[in-house]
């Protein structure tokens, strides 16, 4: 009795799965914790005795929305360069990876800008606080998106780093569209 050869399979590393695992996890904590800012909000605007956005606060809304197209595109280009870089052409994946980190750079600068030139209209409705809440922790998960973008451009090398980069840039993207939705679209 003869043996038919088997194609040998290499497993997954361990560490892999529990990485892509954690961060999934970690991930949905801190969606779990917008959602919760998110409600603060909408109760805050429930209870609003006047217009919501208040008098006189004035959000950049056009801007924004710029912002949240360069958003779409680098995600759209992180998502590409995952691709090839899992494919192997790492010369393509280095030059999506850059260009995401770049348009990445660009929506957090303008995001900065935004954020400290918004007139949020008085204290006491509670607006001022609860935007700057939620823009806050998008805002800061974006900074370290874009250093993670970055890292990739300049080191793609690796199967689990560039899921792990995009698990990430999606989250950002995400959040991103609820809240430009929830802020700047249904005012």
């Amino acid at each position: 009795m003869t043996a038919e050869p088997v194609a040998p399979t290499v497993p997954a590393p361990a560490d892999r799965s529990a990485t892509a695992t954690g961060t999934a996890l970690g991930l949905v904590a801190e969606l779990m914790m917008l959602t919760g800012l998110a409600a603060a909000y909408l109760g805050l605007r429930g209870e609003a005795r006047g217009p919501w956005p208040p008098e006189g606060a004035d959000l950049a809304g056009a801007a924004a929305g710029v912002l949240t197209v360069v958003l779409a595109l680098s995600w759209m280009g992180a998502e590409v360069a995952g691709r090839a870089e899992r494919a192997g052409d790492s010369g393509a994946a280095r030059r999506r990876w850059r260009i995401s980190a770049v348009l990445a750079g660009v929506f957090v600068a303008g995001g900065a800008w935004t954020w400290a030139t918004a007139e949020l209209g008085p204290a006491s409705t509670g607006y001022p606080l609860a935007f700057r809440a939620l823009t806050g922790v998008v805002g800061a998960h974006a900074v370290l998106g874009a250093a993670l973008l970055g890292g990739r451009a300049l080191r793609p090398a690796g199967a689990l780093a560039p899921l792990l980069v995009n698990y990430h840039w999606r989250f950002v993207a995400g959040a991103w569209a609820g809240l430009y939705a929830l802020l700047f679209l249904w005012p």
